[in-house]
């Protein structure tokens, strides 16, 4: 949970972030349903705990990485299934909530994919 906070926050642009803030959002909601379901919301409190905790180092390094960007954002992101581990789903409930929560996302990316550049 921490470094796909950190990749993102670090590698994608700021655009890229404020358009995909609802799903973004959606994704972390998610994350701690599935925390608590687990029984380890502790470990998705402290990968956000790390962030904040953090923030000037990732300020620089977000520095040094978008100067040597190459690819758009638009290059790098696709659509599909979230990946998750297997095994991460163990009830058909849960599977169609996937399918659900795929379908949104993926609706989402279609309506702002062109804005992404």
């Amino acid at each position: 949970m921490r470094n796909r906070l950190l990749s993102m926050l670090i590698h994608y642009r700021l655009r890229t972030l404020l358009l995909l803030s609802p799903v973004l959002a959606l994704h972390e909601l998610a994350s701690l349903a599935m925390a608590l379901r687990k029984g380890c919301p502790a470990a998705w409190l402290r990968s956000w705990g790390w962030q904040f905790g953090h923030l000037p180092e990732i300020a620089e390094r977000r520095r040094r990485m978008q100067r040597l960007r190459r690819l758009g954002d638009d290059e790098l992101l696709v659509g599909g299934p979230p990946p998750l581990a297997p095994g991460l789903l163990c009830t058909s409930g849960e599977r169609r909530l996937l399918t659900l929560y795929s379908a949104v996302v993926n609706g989402y990316w279609e309506l702002t994919r062109r804005w992404i550049a």
